[in-house]
């Protein structure tokens, strides 16, 4: 047995200073670089394109089966540009020699730095890059038992080390005038083999024109690729976010993702597990998956965040449009929710508390479910401003800009602080109920102002209307018509206070028209009736005054004299600079006819007067007093 254990050896070392002294001697005789041309010709008869390597192609024979080089130009497809279509710094490879023989691909360096990578979709819609897969796409797909055995079967493969810096790809649609930069691109990866986790760190920078973005990522996870590729999964996935672009607040935002990854290709399901979300006004967690996405993607999605603030997200209304003043009236109408007619989506949605456009909520549910580009959300259910709220939303994503349906229900709300966040101003204060069912076309301010339609109606309690005071212009009627003694108070405030103030309104085409406004107060019963022209902003509305009680008490004299006279206010102007203007004709009709009557009775005493004093006749006095009557009308 010694015998045949020597024997053995004394053969496997034999066949080892055999293969030593065959890599040695290739490796003394074996120059790559006397093929470099023979590489080139092929690349350019295979794809017609011109291949280029500047420096010395570099190998190792032991104890690393290695190749290195750099300097690699590829040139463009016919037809685009100049710019190499592809350019490589440096290109390594160390594999181990003795593994190979027994079958195990052993990686001890896979390097590659400063690959640039320009890839383009023409106005034509060719592409750069289809003349290097046309071959392969054209060919017949045939699927055998042995081929799928060969593609499934599981990999003998371990990497030591995967080293990718300063990697940067372009990409420019002609089509849709977009270009994306990805630059730098790193990755690094150690310790990898089939089934094992490995640690892998990466970071980019991304960069859009449309919309203007800049993304910038740094990633570290444990990376376990399935024994065919074919399973991907990243284990303590910790991502740093940040983002900067023109609909952005200046100083950008930045968001801290943690979570599970599990990505199986055949399959075509990526599972989103242990999601957990944080950054500025932000905490939350949740989870998604995510199917059949190369058909028709089928989305599942829970989140729950304990706070969200979406005003340090997105920048402020008016930065907006200021920044493209003239977008609306010069750029047709889009859809940017048309990506709801290409997925089906189900998601639910908490919100512990929420601010956007400085309005705040909290307690919020939302469910969401959308089938072929028609998105409903029911329930929406919120608490705000002391009050609660129930609604429905649809959102027609087929047609283009998308038709959106809401109702709403708001009940118990005090409305002042609402409009205040809401619009920046509060005309009108109270606590009550809105009911709310419009429609309205597209996402932009000028599309909802033109083509908001439906009806709404509202009942408030205690409350007022800020921006006139009512009271005052009664006093100022009763002073102007000396139907009170002494000077009026002047008013502190510009509002008239209110028990209890309803209404309803239509809403067509951005015309709104209100016909039964009532307000009622323990001096003033007002009835209004009007339009208002969301298209052009001008507000044409009158409402009616009438005093049912003595203005003592009010502010101001008593002005009985003016109990149960209607008082007409135009109101006129802008929704942001409404002017106030009383018409009094109809109270100065009677005062007119009694001023009238008292200077025609003067009239005739001076007439009679100064006619006693030259007749003394009493009765052709009174022959002249009727003609005086007669031709003054009376």
């Amino acid at each position: 047995m010694r015998i045949l254990f020597k024997t053995l050896f004394g053969l496997i070392a034999t066949l080892v200073t055999i293969i030593l002294l065959a890599v040695l001697t290739i490796s003394w005789w074996f120059d790559p670089n006397d093929y470099k041309q023979d590489i080139i010709s092929q690349v350019k008869q295979h794809t017609g394109r011109d291949l280029v390597i500047e420096e010395p192609i570099k190998m190792t024979f032991y104890p690393w089966l290695g190749a290195q080089v750099g300097g690699v130009r590829l040139s463009n497809a016919e037809g685009f540009s100049q710019e190499p279509f592809a350019q490589i710094q440096q290109l390594g490879i160390q594999l181990k020699l003795f593994s190979l023989l027994s079958g195990r691909i052993e990686i001890d360096t896979l390097l590659l730095h400063g690959m640039q990578l320009h890839l383009t979709r023409n106005a034509q819609g060719n592409t750069n890059w289809e003349d290097l897969t046309q071959n392969r796409t054209t060919k017949p797909e045939t699927t055998t038992p042995s081929s799928t055995t060969r593609t499934n079967s599981p990999l003998n493969l371990s990497v030591q080390r995967i080293d990718i810096r300063e990697a940067s790809i372009h990409w420019e649609d002609q089509m849709l005038g977009q270009i994306y930069r990805l630059n730098p691109f790193n990755l690094h990866l150690e310790g990898f083999s089939p089934g094992t986790p490995a640690p892998m760190q990466m970071d980019l920078k991304l960069h859009s024109t449309q919309p203007e973005l800049t993304l910038q990522l740094q990633l570290n996870t444990q990376l376990t690729l399935g024994d065919t590729l074919q399973q991907i999964a990243l284990n303590d996935l910790a991502a740093n976010l940040t983002a900067q672009g023109a609909a952005l607040p200046a100083d950008g935002i930045s968001l801290v993702l943690n979570a599970d990854l599990a990505l199986d290709l055949p399959q075509q399901s990526l599972r989103l597990a242990e999601l957990k979300l944080s950054g500025p006004q932000l905490n939350g967690h949740g989870g998604l998956t995510l199917q059949n996405w190369a058909v028709h993607p089928q989305l599942q999605a829970r989140l729950t965040l304990d706070q969200f603030n979406l005003d340090d997200y997105i920048l402020p209304a008016a930065a907006t449009a200021e920044a493209e003043p003239h977008e609306a009236a010069t750029t047709p109408p889009t859809n940017p929710l048309r990506v709801l007619n290409d997925i089906d989506l189900q998601a639910e949605l908490q919100i512990g508390t929420f601010q956007v456009s400085q309005v705040r909520l909290s307690d919020i549910k939302l469910t969401l479910h959308n089938e072929q580009g028609q998105l409903k959300l029911q329930p929406m259910q919120a608490r705000l401003y002391q009050g609660s709220f129930t609604g429905v939303a649809q959102i027609d994503a087929r047609h283009s800009p998308a038709r959106i349906r809401v109702q709403k229900t708001l009940r118990d709300i005090h409305i002042g602080p609402l409009l205040r966040d809401l619009i920046g101003e509060d005309h009108i204060l109270g606590q009550g109920d809105v009911n709310l069912d419009i429609s309205f076309n597209g996402l932009t301010e000028d599309a909802i102002r033109r083509s908001l339609s439906g009806t709404a109606d509202f009942h408030l309690l205690d409350g007022a209307y800020q921006g006139v005071n009512l009271t005052e212009l009664v006093q100022q009627a009763s002073q102007l018509l000396n139907l009170s003694s002494g000077e009026a108070a002047p008013a502190n405030t510009k509002r008239t206070d209110f028990a209890m103030l309803q209404g309803s309104v239509t809403i067509q085409q951005g015309q709104i028209q209100n016909r039964d406004l009532q307000m009622q107060s323990p001096l003033l019963r007002i009835n209004g009736h009007g339009n208002v022209d969301l298209v052009t902003d001008q507000v044409d509305y009158v409402i009616t005054t009438k005093l049912v009680s003595s203005l003592s008490g009010q502010g101001g004299k008593t002005a009985d004299q003016l109990s149960g006279i209607q008082i007409p206010v135009h109101i006129t102007g802008p929704l942001n600079d409404l002017s106030y203007e009383p018409d009094f004709s109809d109270i100065l009709k009677p005062q007119i006819q009694k001023q009238k009557q008292k200077v025609l009775q003067q009239i005739e005493d001076e007439v009679q007067q100064q006619a006693t004093e030259l007749l003394g006749d009493p009765e052709g006095i009174g022959d002249i007093g009727d003609m005086l009557k007669g031709l003054l009308g009376r």
